[in-house]
C-alpha cells in the first residue's frame, strides 16, 4: 500500500509540473496571454476568455480537544491535529462552451463520513485521490426565460443541500468546522460518476439533475471491490438527485431562498448467491474531528436494496445576519429477511438544523445564485472580517429493530476572514448521544465538550 501511495504522490506532482508547463507554453505562444494571482495562478487572454488556465487548491490544518468521562469517550476521542483538507485544483477553459475541473485530494484515502472501523480519520494523509474530474459544457444567455444551462459528465458532488456545498472541491465556505450531524450522516454518496444538468431561469430558479453510480466505498473509504454500491463481479449500483431551489430576492444584501433535494440509490444486496448486508449505511461521528475520531451514532448493518433521502432548506441574509435551516428524511428500501420478523418494515431516519450568524465588521456572505450557496464574504477592512455563529442540530437513527442512537449538539463559533484566502475558526460543540445499541454499555447516555481550531488556506 505504500508503494502504491507514494507512485500517486509523484503522479500528483507531475501533473501540478505539466499544468504550470501548460500555462507558460500558453503564455509563450500567445502574446496576448496573461497571469495573475489571488493565491493561486490563472492564465488568460483579456481579449478571448475562450481559452485559459487556472491553478487552485486548499489547505485546512485542525486542532480538536474532547473532554468527558471515560464512560462518555470510550477510547474512541483522543485529541489531536488534523490535515483536514490538502487538495489541488487544476481548471480551465478548451473554447467558448466547454470547461474542465481535475481536483487532487492528497489526503484522500478516507471519506469523511465513512466510519466502516470507527476510526474515521486513521488513513489521514496517506493516500492521492481523485476528487473532481469532470468536463462541462456551459451557456448563458441575455434575454430570454433560461438564464444559463449546462451538462456535466465524469465525476463530481451529485445536487446536495447548502450546508454541505462549502465542503468539496477546494472552496473553504463552511460556517463551521464541518457541516451539520444530519447534513453529513444522509450525504451520502458524496463523490458520483454520471452526467449532471442545470438550468437558471427568470434570475429566480434554478434546476439541477444528477443521473450517476456512486464510487465504490470500502473500509476506511478506501476504494474497495466489496461496497455498498457494487463489486468487482456486478454493475454499479443507479442513482440519481435532483435540486429545486427559488430566490425571488439575492441582491448584494438580501437574499431569501428556499430549496429541495430529492437523492435515490440502489444498493447491492446479492453476491454470489449471498446476502449481502449495508455496512453502517448511515453513521456519522461529532462536529469536529481530530485524526483518529469515532462514530456517535451509527445504523449498523442493514439489508436493503434502496434508499432515498427528500431534504428542505430555507436561507435568508439581511446584511451582516443571515440565518439557515435544514430537514432531512430518509427511508430504506429493506429486504425482509424469514426469520426476523421485525425486518419486513422499512425504516425512517431524520434530522435537522437550524444555524446562523452576524458579521461583527459589517460584511455580508456573498449568494451564489448558480449553485444556490452561501459563500464566504470579502472583508472591506486590512484587518479581516470577524463573524460569530451558532447552530442546533438533531440526527435519530432509531427506528424499531434498529438501534442507531440519536445525538444532538450545540455549537457556537468565531470566524476570522484574514482576507480573500486565509480563514482562523474556533468552534465549540457540546455532544449530547444516546443509546447506540440496546443491551451494551453504550446504552448509557453521553456528552461530550469539544473544541476546534482551524486554520484554512484558499488559494
Amino acid at each position: 500500500m505504500k508503494k502504491r501511495s507514494t507512485k500517486l504522490k509523484w503522479i500528483g506532482v507531475a501533473l501540478a509540473s505539466l499544468g504550470a508547463l501548460a500555462s507558460g507554453g500558453a503564455a509563450a505562444h500567445n502574446k496576448n496571454m496573461q497571469a495573475e494571482s489571488n493565491g493561486g495562478l490563472k492564465v488568460y487572454n483579456p481579449a478571448d476568455n475562450a481559452y485559459w488556465f487556472q491553478l487552485g487548491g486548499r489547505l485546512a490544518f485542525d486542532q480538536t480537544q474532547f473532554s468527558g468521562s471515560y464512560q462518555d469517550k470510550q477510547g474512541d476521542f483522543p485529541n489531536g491535529s488534523n490535515i483536514r483538507y490538502a487538495r489541488v485544483k487544476f481548471m480551465g477553459g478548451l473554447g467558448d462552451y466547454l470547461t474542465y475541473n481535475f481536483t487532487l485530494n492528497f489526503n484522500g484515502g478516507f471519506n469523511p463520513s465513512d466510519t466502516s472501523s470507527n476510526l474515521a480519520g486513521s488513513n489521514n494523509g496517506n493516500f492521492v485521490d481523485f476528487e473532481d474530474a469532470w468536463l462541462e459544457a456551459c451557456s448563458e444567455y441575455d434575454a430570454g426565460v433560461v438564464d444559463r444551462a449546462s451538462i456535466r459528465i465524469g465525476q463530481y458532488t451529485p445536487p446536495t443541500t447548502i450546508d454541505n456545498l462549502g465542503n468539496y472541491g477546494t472552496v473553504d465556505d463552511t460556517f463551521f468546522l464541518e457541516s451539520s450531524l444530519a447534513t453529513r450522516v444522509f450525504a451520502e454518496p458524496e463523490k458520483v460518476l454520471g452526467v449532471a444538468g442545470h438550468v437558471s431561469a427568470f434570475d429566480m430558479f434554478t434546476l439541477n439533475a444528477s443521473a450517476h453510480q456512486p464510487r465504490q466505498r470500502g473500509l476506511n473509504g478506501q476504494l474497495n471491490s466489496i461496497s455498498n454500491y457494487g463489486d468487482a463481479g456486478r454493475s454499479d449500483r443507479l442513482g440519481g438527485a435532483l435540486r429545486v431551489t427559488f430566490a425571488p430576492v439575492h441582491t448584494e444584501n438580501t437574499v431569501y431562498h428556499i430549496g429541495a433535494v430529492g437523492r435515490y440509490q440502489a444498493l447491492n444486496n446479492v453476491q454470489a448467491g449471498y446476502e449481502v448486508f449495508q455496512s453502517n449505511l448511515f453513521n456519522g461521528g461529532p462536529e469536529a474531528r481530530a485524526r483518529n475520531t469515532g462514530v456517535l451514532v451509527n445504523t449498523g448493518d442493514i439489508r436493503a436494496r434502496s434508499y432515498n433521502v427528500v431534504s428542505g432548506e430555507a436561507l435568508a441574509v439581511w446584511g451582516p445576519l443571515w440565518v439557515e435551516g435544514e430537514y432531512h428524511q430518509t427511508n430504506v428500501q429493506r429486504v425482509p429477511s424469514i426469520n426476523n420478523p421485525n425486518t419486513s418494515n422499512n425504516p425512517e431516519f431524520h434530522g435537522w438544523h437550524i444555524q446562523g450568524g452576524y458579521l461583527l465588521t459589517g460584511e455580508s456572505r456573498v449568494y451564489d445564485f448558480i449553485s444556490g450557496a452561501l459563500r464566504n464574504p470579502k472583508p472591506v477592512d486590512r484587518n479581516g472580517a470577524w463573524e460569530i455563529t451558532a447552530r442546533f442540530s438533531y440526527v435519530n437513527l432509531n427506528k424499531k429493530d434498529i438501534a442507531g442512537g440519536s445525538e444532538h449538539n450545540a455549537s457556537v463559533g468565531l470566524n476570522w476572514f484574514v482576507n480573500d484566502n486565509i480563514r482562523v475558526a474556533a468552534n465549540y460543540v457540546k455532544a449530547n448521544i444516546h443509546p447506540t445499541a440496546v443491551g451494551t454499555t453504550s446504552d448509557a447516555k453521553r456528552e461530550l465538550d469539544i473544541v476546534g481550531l482551524r486554520v484554512g488556506v484558499e488559494f
